[in-house]
């Protein structure tokens, strides 16, 4: 929700209270924190080399101050993930996560729906993320999120709200017009596939379902089929970007 104004005020103070109170738990000899550090140091190590690379490519960079803006927003998200990959030590807490996330991208969504001013970006709708394309990115994740909910909850009413979901966040990926969107969810299609290797009916049949869902509001929206079939823009400089990656 960074979109909305104030809107990063009580999520950071929040954090940093978790931040700290995670601080001291790995000062405890046995704790479940210390614990999944040591289980995941590899990967953790490899996320420590990432952030290291990013503050060496600052080196060359032609505005060092963007730089250093978005090496700060990298390294939060990392602290995010370590954090959230050690602390939560039941199923429950995991549970209590993922309903947070899909809880904030559903607000999100609705709060574009609705049409506040500063929700929407050249036609596209943004929510309250602040960028289409981000908001896109947060969509797709909540569909994966709600999808594992409803498949693993026991209660009948949580499984139909969790599945009434899949319609605004359907109409939030369309409206977005975010073709990098669609590519991920292509690509999330055959991850499913791949990974649920025992329910590739379940997942087939769900897919089916979201298609089905994007196909409706694609036809009630011209300008987002437009967009996503046409590349008149070149990607706004990512086709460069990717030269220069490949280079």
């Amino acid at each position: 929700l960074e979109g909305l104004p104030g809107s990063q005020i009580l999520p950071e103070a929040g954090a940093l209270v978790i931040v700290a109170a995670w601080v001291g738990q790995i000062g405890a000899a046995h704790s479940w924190e210390r614990l999944q550090l040591r289980l995941r140091g590899r990967i953790f190590f490899l996320l420590l080399l990432f952030l290291l690379w990013l503050a060496l490519s600052m080196i060359w960079a032609e505005e060092p101050g963007e730089s250093m803006v978005l090496l700060l927003s990298t390294i939060e998200a990392a602290a995010f993930f370590v954090l959230i990959a050690t602390a939560l030590s039941s199923t429950s807490h995991l549970r209590w996560v993922a309903i947070g996330f899909v809880a904030g991208a559903m607000i999100s969504t609705l709060i574009g729906i609705a049409g506040f001013p500063g929700t929407e970006q050249g036609g596209r709708m943004q929510g309250a993320s602040g960028d289409p394309n981000y908001f896109a990115a947060q969509v797709l994740a909540a569909t994966a999120i709600t999808a594992g909910l409803a498949a693993t909850t026991r209660s009948v009413i949580a499984r139909f709200w969790l599945v009434v979901a899949f319609v605004p966040f359907a109409y939030g990926l369309v409206a977005s017009q975010s073709r990098g969107g669609f590519a991920a969810a292509a690509v999330m299609v055959i991850a499913a596939l791949i990974l649920f290797k025992r329910r590739r009916v379940q997942v087939l049949a769900a897919m089916l379902a979201l298609a089905a869902l994007l196909s409706v509001w694609l036809a009630a929206d011209p300008a987002a089929w437009t967009r996503l079939t046409t590349n008149t823009d070149r990607g706004a400089g990512r086709e460069d970007l990717w030269t220069v990656g490949w280079r």
